[in-house]
């Protein structure tokens, strides 16, 4: 499930139906946003950090945050298109309702792109400054 977790009020009723299918023994591989990184606004570089822009809330309809989203294009051009309903869940959430629905943890990896010397202000930068992304999977018990 690569990153669509976001884009749901409620983790629970997903990890649920999910317990539901899968066998027990089975993988499922989540994907979601840092929830840590959606308060700090990756566009605001002032030279020395990326500043938060809000609090740490549960259940937070990220919209207004990020009304559009730019898709870089194969031949390396980047278009904007105007952004989904996308929602913050605390990584105890996230974290909790799977151990509640019967999976035990099997990994956690952040995303982030690599370059060894980034320049400051960039999306290479500040993936290596804060990892957008957190990759889990998990076996159902």
């Amino acid at each position: 499930q690569v990153y669509s977790i976001n884009f749901v009020p409620s983790v629970e009723p997903v990890f649920r139906e999910v317990a539901r299918v899968l066998k027990p023994g089975g993988i499922y591989f989540v994907q979601f946003h840092n929830p840590f990184v959606q308060c700090v606004d990756e566009d605001a570089w002032n030279g020395e950090s990326y500043p938060l822009k809000s609090l740490y809330l549960d259940g937070e309809d990220m919209s207004k945050s990020f009304s559009h989203w730019d898709v870089e294009q194969p031949d390396g051009t980047t278009i904007r298109l105007a952004g989904p309903h996308e929602f913050r869940h605390t990584l105890s959430t996230v974290l909790n309702n799977l151990v509640a629905n019967g999976f035990i943890l099997l990994g956690l990896w952040e995303w982030m792109r690599s370059d060894e010397n980034p320049q400051p202000g960039t999306w290479v930068h500040f993936t290596q400054v804060a990892p957008p992304y957190l990759s889990t999977f998990w076996r159902r018990s």
